[in-house]
């Protein structure tokens, strides 16, 4: 009862071309809940679309209305992700049945992120409580991921500090 939403997703390594991509499969209707900060350009793909984060559009040089081939999966682009600074920048996104496909990972999933309705809310209950439910799916709460990348983000302020320290000596 306390649980905004429920987002499972597949991940996946995929060729394209010299290019090997990571691709995200998700419920879109639980990701707009799970991710707000997303700005989409064009729509959400239907059956067989795609949307790229902004640094694997500029990098594959595509753009709406393009098609990609991924393992053997002719699928296409009807949207672009703003930049967001977060690893979804890199990524291509489908729909968790087009994933699950591609990857023939029908019926599994790869991990679950969980959105809680209240602030203080038993995170680690609720996590227990959805691993016991989906076994052998990676399942973890916004809270600690976000948590997690904020200390990532300031080992990297720090690192970068001390090489300009560094810069600035020589």
């Amino acid at each position: 009862r306390n649980i905004a939403a429920l987002g499972p997703l597949v991940l996946g390594v995929a060729g394209l071309d010299r290019h090997k991509v990571l691709v995200a499969g998700v419920d879109f209707k639980a990701a707009g809940i799970l991710k707000p900060w997303w700005k989409l350009q064009g729509a959400l793909p239907a059956a067989g679309g795609i949307i790229l984060g902004a640094e694997a559009a500029r990098v594959l040089n595509v753009g709406i209305g393009d098609k990609l081939e991924l393992n053997n999966h002719s699928l296409t682009v009807s949207g672009l992700l703003q930049p967001t600074g977060s690893q979804d920048d890199q990524l291509i996104f489908t729909g968790l049945g087009t994933a699950q496909s591609i990857f023939g990972k029908q019926g599994r999933v790869s991990m679950a992120e969980v959105a809680a309705l209240c602030k203080d809310c038993p995170i680690d209950e609720m996590v227990q409580q959805i691993s016991a439910v989906l076994p052998g799916a990676k399942v973890m709460a916004i809270q600690q991921v976000v948590k997690g990348r904020m200390e990532t983000l300031a080992h990297f302020k720090k690192f970068s500090y001390g090489i300009a320290a560094v810069i600035l000596l020589i």
